[in-house]
């Protein structure tokens, strides 16, 4: 339940960033061109997993998105979405409430106290900013985790806790990446996508500060997908997810399966060039996008290995916790 708690927070929180970046990119004075628009609402969909959405490309939808994102905020019944994802994560947390402090049930309570204020607020044609409706929930997402970071005891269940959110960060950011910056566009419209991604990941002010020469795709990559002193980079989650995992007992001596997955992701980032990622000879950057799949599809390998090993009731003395409710999370 602590890993599953990590996790719904942690997708919930890249949903709600998600579509206040894109909330904001439509709403600028100066339109976007339609295949940016296109993108974005795509990667709307991508990273929520709420087929068919917009990846269907229905005209009618395309032209009006703001019903089809509202859905996706406050539709508890459907799977994927913010409400649905925040729901699960208290009713997990539920769980566990003895493991939590009281400061954090509290602000477990003001996040579906934040909920129930977004879907008075909410609705389709009803503010000029929507996406500053979604910043107090972001808020007290971001107060659960840094109390997790400041009060939780370094135990099993805080690891788990924090391999739930490291996984599903690195899970989001790459869905996200694979959306927005593996096809070609014009350098105008790609620095559109590049500015998205870089806002996501709370990562564009920095980038402004570190390189002086506008938003490119070659930065972008490196500070999105490389930068291991970036919190929200891909990098940083693998390597984060590889030294919590590595600290869980009878973990140290050996190297087991889930271990050679994240070894073999962190390895397949750290070798990785910019230059090569940000090429696309024919429209589509290969090379960036045949990473970005290994990578999840490593990542993917060890949730279900580890998934195996300490949450399924078959393998008996390997599990930290006893619970009857991992399987409905399973």
């Amino acid at each position: 339940n602590l890993f599953w708690t990590g996790r719904y927070a942690e997708r919930a929180e890249s949903a709600l960033r998600m579509l206040r970046t894109v909330f904001l990119q439509l709403n600028k004075t100066e339109a976007l061109p339609d295949a940016i628009c296109r993108t974005l609402l795509k990667a709307v969909t991508d990273v929520t997993s709420t087929y068919p959405g917009f990846s269907s490309f229905d005209k009618a939808l395309l032209n009006n998105p703001e019903p089809e994102m509202i859905s996706i905020i406050l539709d508890q019944n459907r799977v994927g979405s913010v409400t649905n994802n925040l729901i699960a994560m208290i009713k997990a947390a539920e769980q566990v409430k003895e493991q939590l402090s009281s400061d954090t049930q509290r602000i477990i309570n003001n996040i579906g106290d934040e909920l129930d204020a977004l879907k008075a607020n909410l609705k389709p044609g009803g503010l000029s900013a929507p996406e500053e409706a979604l910043a107090p929930l972001v808020t007290a997402l971001l107060a659960f985790a840094g109390l997790i970071h400041e009060s939780m005891i370094r135990g099993n269940g805080w690891h788990f806790m924090e391999m739930g959110r490291r996984m599903e960060r690195a899970l989001q950011i790459v869905s996200g990446l694979r959306s927005m910056l593996t096809s070609k566009f014009e350098d105008i419209e790609q620095e559109v996508l590049v500015e998205t991604a870089l806002l996501c990941g709370e990562a564009l002010i920095s980038y402004r500060r570190r390189y002086q020469s506008g938003v490119n795709i070659e930065n972008g990559l490196e500070m999105i997908l490389l930068n291991a002193n970036n919190p929200r980079s891909l990098l940083f989650q693998v390597e984060e997810l590889a030294m919590h995992f590595a600290d869980l007992p009878g973990n140290k001596e050996t190297l087991n399966a889930e271990n050679k997955f994240l070894l073999e992701a962190i390895t397949a980032l750290k070798l990785s060039d910019v230059k090569d990622l940000a090429k696309a000879e024919t429209g589509v950057r290969q090379d960036l996008d045949q990473l970005l799949a290994r990578v999840q599809y490593l990542i993917g390998a060890a949730a279900k290995a580890i998934s195996q090993r300490y949450f399924d009731h078959a393998q008996g003395p390997q599990l930290l916790v006893k619970n009857a409710e991992w399987q409905d999370h399973l």
